[in-house]
């Protein structure tokens, strides 16, 4: 499911305008990547998760790891360090009305337990 609405026109550091877009992603696991992706490219991302798991993110950020081709090692992305803005909260406090998109990342189909879902 995603909710469309006008993307919010700012004025980024070197004084271009910039459309962010503020995405609502349900789910801190599978979601994080996606959110990731979204903050490299400069939209604001809510995760919505438990509290503890809100908390969490709040104060420290999140970050993935992920191999690139041709690279021996894995890299670590800190969503602290990217340009757009990260925020979780609880989904008794999340709120829908000032969202653009909204994302719900599961596993594989292929997985027993959620065939049937997603």
């Amino acid at each position: 499911m995603i909710l469309f609405s006008p993307p919010r026109v700012g004025t980024s550091d070197s004084g271009k305008q910039s459309m962010a877009r503020n995405i609502l992603i349900l789910g801190a696991s599978y979601g994080s990547l996606l959110a990731t992706k979204l903050l490299m490219a400069g939209h604001n991302v809510t995760l919505v998760c438990r509290k503890n798991t809100a908390e969490l993110i709040n104060r420290d950020g999140t970050e993935v790891r992920i191999k690139l081709r041709d690279e021996a090692m894995h890299r670590a992305i800190f969503s602290r360090d990217l340009p757009g803005k990260l925020d979780a909260s609880r989904p008794a406090t999340s709120t829908f009305r000032v969202m653009t998109w909204l994302a719900l990342p599961c596993r594989s189909r292929n997985t027993p337990t959620i065939r049937s879902g997603c």
